[in-house]
């Protein structure tokens, strides 16, 4: 969800700024990327294993093998804390009073972000009206328009062409407070730029419980993991020190152990885990503290750190990470397709299900990511282009 940013994106404000990136650019900041593509892989294991279970946990050693699956939401927690370090790290190590203003950061956002987003939408609405009844069902247009204003999250009702694109309209709204964000944690810091979005988070989520729960989606206490991951950013920007190190890593294994256990106390269950729901967004900010902190301490320079980030920053896996937003934006709708293929084919090409749920495995990881090479060089990567191209 999904940022989807790549750090050397240009966010600053002078080409000389973009260019000294560029050329610092090591395993030090493609290690991001790394993290990028394990979110972006966790959300298509799971996708294509719960078009296929269901939302249900299983038993034995099937629910060893397959429940953690199941919390691919996690991920979206990742997308989310990475989006605010990566949209923070360059201002503060390259440019830190960036003056472009808000405009600037919008015309950026808006040439990174929407022009594969209506892309992906419109290729899902299509995809769609072909799949449902041949076509002959239609399409209500109340909810293609609330697809395009990207209020489907509050409107999750609307929220079938292309179901992850929840999480690109949450974290667009996020956008918006952020000049707001930056201007606090430059002037004021981290701790009172994570105070204020703690206090706007609490009172958004309460809002939203109170009086509308059907938007549960719409996700308020995200501003507060957005913000953990500026307050990251900053945290890594200031050097790296053994004693900060063990601190983000000790942030790590508390609120990481947190997160995790009450989820396991209120786990995903054979009937869809309404408990866990209810849970969500306690979780989600403990693995949001828990992401930024991880994010910070590899910027460290222990044996761990190194070797994780070496990990991390291998090409295949950085390429994943470099293409995530494109795999995010298309897998839901190749899986589908490749699930009205498998399931149209006779039985004895595919066999039982065994053979047949391998098959569709096997289809959907290949589709999958041819789709979202082609994707990303057709529409996402000429949107990168253009956003750099924005200048104040």
């Amino acid at each position: 969800m999904p940022d989807i940013l790549l750090v050397a994106t240009g966010e600053t404000n002078d080409d000389r700024a973009v260019s000294l990136m560029r050329r610092t650019r090591s395993s030090r900041l493609e290690f991001l990327d790394g993290v990028r593509a394990f979110a972006a892989v966790w959300v298509v294991l799971s996708h294509i294993w719960i078009t296929w279970n269901g939302i249900r946990a299983n038993d034995g050693l099937l629910g060893i093998l397959t429940n953690w699956l199941l919390y691919s939401h996690f991920a979206v927690d990742i997308f989310i804390v990475l989006s605010g370090f990566c949209l923070t790290l360059p201002r503060l190590k390259f440019n830190p009073n960036d003056g472009s203003g808000a405009l600037t950061f919008f015309k950026r956002r808006v040439w990174r972000i929407l022009p594969p987003y209506y892309c992906a939408l419109a290729v899902a609405i299509i995809v769609h009206a072909v799949l449902s009844a041949g076509g002959r069902t239609g399409i209500n247009m109340r909810d293609v328009a609330q697809n395009i204003f990207l209020l489907q999250d509050i409107a999750p009702a609307s929220n079938h062409f292309d179901s992850p694109l929840w999480s690109v309209a949450v974290e667009w709204r996020i956008y918006f407070l952020f000049p707001v964000l930056w201007f606090v944690i430059n002037a004021r810091g981290a701790v009172a730029c994570l105070t204020m979005s703690a206090l706007l988070a609490c009172l958004l989520t309460f809002t939203v419980l109170h009086w509308a729960p059907q938007a549960f989606m719409s996700s308020p206490w995200y501003v507060f993991l957005f913000t953990c991951g500026m307050a990251s950013a900053m945290w890594a920007s200031h050097g790296t020190h053994l004693r900060r190190e063990r601190l983000s890593w000790g942030i790590v294994v508390l609120f990481g152990t947190l997160g995790l256990g009450i989820t396991s106390f209120h786990p995903v269950t054979a009937f869809g885990g309404s408990d866990f729901g209810i849970y969500m967004p306690i979780i989600d900010v403990c693995l949001g503290i828990a992401t930024s902190a991880f994010l910070a301490a590899l910027t460290g320079q222990s044996i761990v750190s190194v070797n994780i980030v070496r990990l991390l920053s291998q090409d295949p896996i950085v390429y994943l990470g470099t293409i995530s937003y494109s795999i995010y934006l298309v897998h839901s709708i190749v899986l589908s397709i490749c699930w009205r293929i498998v399931h149209s084919l006779p039985k004895y090409l595919v066999g039982g299900d065994e053979q047949m749920l391998a098959r569709f495995v096997l289809l959907s990881i290949g589709t999958v990511f041819v789709a979202s090479v082609s994707f990303y060089r057709a529409i996402e990567s000429k949107s990168i282009d253009r956003s750099r191209m924005v200048i104040r």
